[in-house]
């Protein structure tokens, strides 16, 4: 601190030290009683007198030249400074060097400088301890077995290094460290205790799949980017959780795995972001985007309960142009199993936006569109299903089309199509609900020929804007109504 000072000194009649500011002469606080040269006076002064030269550089000036005999006007008040608290302890430091440098050896007792600078190093000792605890209190750390980062085991979070070995250690730390409970999980399954590999906020760079291991449970992978590396194999997944080979009563070998806040870049290269593998109760999003994928965005395969949830996916961005860079050719959800939720989710590039090939699934709140509503150019669909007893409610279909391949028991309702059509591509109509729809613009609703229609229900839906497509969809309609038994058309309006 001593070797910050400018001290300037004059040996005349007295001395005197200027500390210039941008604001004119600094002027020090005693710091109340806490003060280390209040237990020190100058010669013929009390302590008091001394702390209250140091506390204003011009009481110590009146001392000098009244000692040389000559009078000093009333030093002006002292301006009021806010300090912060945590620099409050170096404050004083420096307030006491400078008076150690303000003061002669001939006139200050010859133990007092030395006093000083002690009182000034343990004040800075102080200092330097205050602001290792605060640090240590507000910075996040990774320690723990249950919280790891790739950056542990030397994962670079700039992307600009590759870092697959550095994100799999830090899986692998995870499920290591994880135990048998007995009744916690079914079928010998590992808890992990909900151990978290937590990405930072850091961009990790891959040109391998990563993967989570089958019979393990409670863990979350979040918070950061993966991006595939130029080098990443065309037909791999990013991130690959269980395989197809369970052999669980229930079909599922892992329970409680989690995706939230993540970004999956896919680098155009990578066939897929997320695949999942005979997994109960996994959790995606909310808030996690998979993007520049080939294949899949998210692929779920058998087990049940995964839910998707509050995410946002594409093939490509949604500014993306086609025309000159070939047609679309991925799926951006496939759902190949039973009992899967996907809720309040975005898509916005694709060949196919969401794919149901497994039964009882529930699709709500999904709106799926394309970049420049070119959908119809590519012969891009929205939403196809191809199997039974699945649920599309509150669904925006967006200037593409619904492709029913399998009608039977199937349930549409309370979506919104605007320039869309709904094809059922099946000649067994079987139980198929399609009810309380609104459309803006035209609408197709087609069967095929010689369809067989039995028990279903087409209710309550209004179409607007009249013209070719929403006559064939009067028609289409009202032929399947004839046809068919317990089949009910009522109050369907197109105007």
């Amino acid at each position: 601190l001593l070797v910050l000072l400018l001290v300037r000194r004059t040996r005349n009649q007295g001395q005197r030290v200027g500390l210039e500011t941008n604001q004119g002469r600094k002027v020090l606080s005693s710091r109340g009683n806490s003060n280390p040269l209040r237990s020190m006076a100058l010669p013929g002064t009390t302590p008091d007198q001394s702390t209250s030269m140091f506390a204003n550089p011009m009481h110590g000036q009146a001392w000098l030249q009244q000692k040389a005999g000559s009078s000093v006007p009333e030093a002006p008040p002292r301006p009021s400074l806010s300090v912060h608290p945590s620099t409050a302890a170096a404050e004083a430091a420096m307030d006491a060097a400078t008076a150690a440098a303000a003061v002669d050896a001939t006139e200050v007792q010859a133990g007092l400088t030395t006093d000083i600078v002690a009182a000034a190093a343990a004040a800075t000792t102080t200092t330097t301890a205050t602001a290792t605890a605060t640090a240590t209190a507000t910075t996040p750390t990774n320690s723990g077995v249950l919280h790891v980062s790739p950056v542990d085991f030397g994962g670079d979070p700039t992307g600009r290094r590759d870092s697959t070995k550095s994100v799999q250690q830090s899986i692998d730390a995870c499920v290591a460290q994880g135990k048998l409970q007995n009744h916690t999980f079914p079928y010998n399954m590992r808890d992990l205790g909900g151990c978290t590999v937590d990405l930072g906020g850091g961009e990790f760079l891959i040109s391998q799949s990563l993967t989570i291991p089958t019979l393990v449970a409670n863990m979350r992978i979040q918070t950061g980017s993966l991006v595939a590396s130029p080098s990443f194999p065309p037909t791999g997944f990013m991130v690959v959780v269980g395989d197809k080979s369970c052999h669980d009563p229930q079909g599922s070998c892992n329970v409680d795995i989690g995706f939230p806040s993540l970004f999956f870049d896919g680098s155009r290269v990578a066939g897929g972001c997320l695949q999942i593998n005979a997994v109960m109760g996994t959790t995606v999003g909310p808030q996690s985007y998979f993007l520049n994928f080939t294949k899949s965005g998210i692929e779920i395969d058998g087990g049940h309960e995964v839910q998707v949830v509050s995410s946002w996916l594409g093939e490509v961005n949604f500014d993306h142009d086609f025309g000159p860079h070939g047609e679309p050719q991925a799926t951006s959800i496939l759902i190949a199993g039973n009992d899967h939720y996907i809720v309040d989710t975005i898509v916005f590039a694709g060949k196919i936006g969401l794919e149901v090939a497994g039964a009882a699934n529930l699709i709500t709140g999904t709106h799926v569109w394309f970049p420049f509503n070119s959908a119809s150019s590519y012969g891009a669909t929205a939403f196809l299903n191809t199997a039974y007893q699945n649920r599309y409610i509150g669904c925006y279909v967006d200037v593409s089309h619904v492709e029913m391949r399998s009608a039977e028991n199937v349930l549409f309702a309370d979506g919104f199509f605007l320039g869309s059509n709904m094809n059922i591509s099946t000649t067994t109509v079987k139980q198929f609900v399609f009810k309380n729809n609104f459309a803006s613009g035209r609408v197709a609703f087609t069967t095929l020929p010689n369809s067989s229609v039995v028990d279903t229900v087409i209710t309550d839906n209004s179409v607007g804007h009249s013209g070719p497509y929403t006559t064939q969809a009067t028609q289409s309609i009202s032929q399947a109504r004839h046809q068919g038994k317990h089949t009910h058309y009522t109050h369907t309006h197109t105007h």
